[in-house]
């Protein structure tokens, strides 16, 4: 999984909307995608959440080479009103969000639907992983490779850290007995 690198709303929730990446992010995703070709990861297709900052990201890997798709189950949790706003006055609400899950930010979603939809296509997606024997990489958001300390980690719903560097990537694995993840390139 790759995450998007930095974006022209860096210091504010960008959430569903759609900022293009900004010049630092191009440059880190550059380097990612030199990490990736240096690592030998060679994916048979690449599915990405359909807003711009991934779908870049995706055609930087591909190169044209590699098929890419998007899935909305992809998108980050909608924030609705908060996105937009800045990080600093975001972050309280977002976490008060994340305590309680099934309450819905406004005019968007809660944290147990985006959880409960990100968890069923990372279902789909290992079930596919493991009957075809294919990488698969998936470029996407924060929230959702942060969510992985949930339905993989076994973390509870709404306690996740921060970990997910602009521009990483973090394998998903299986290792015969159990899926687990970590990450293999920090963005830098």
């Amino acid at each position: 999984m790759v995450r998007h690198g930095n974006t022209t709303y860096d210091d504010k929730v960008d959430g569903t909307l759609n900022p293009p990446l900004d010049e630092d992010g191009v440059n880190r995703i550059k380097r990612t995608v030199a990490f990736i070709d240096r690592s030998k990861i060679r994916p048979s297709r690449i599915v990405s959440s359909p807003l711009q900052r991934c779908l870049m990201v995706a055609e930087m890997i591909s190169r044209g080479n590699i098929k890419v798709t998007t899935n909305n189950a992809c998108l980050p949790w909608n924030l609705g009103d908060i996105e937009g706003k800045t990080n600093k006055l975001a972050n309280i609400t977002i976490e008060h969000l994340m305590d309680y899950p099934d309450l819905k930010a406004p005019h968007g979603e809660s944290y147990r639907t985006f959880y409960l939809r990100w968890s069923e296509f990372l279902e789909r997606l290992m079930e596919y992983v493991e009957s075809t024997g294919q990488d698969v990489l998936v470029t996407t958001h924060s929230r959702n490779i942060n969510a992985l300390q949930e339905i993989i980690g076994g973390n509870p719903i709404g306690d996740v850290e921060q970990l997910t560097p602009e521009a990483s990537v973090t394998l998903l694995a299986n290792n015969g007995v159990s899926w687990n993840y970590h990450i293999i390139w920090d963005g830098k």
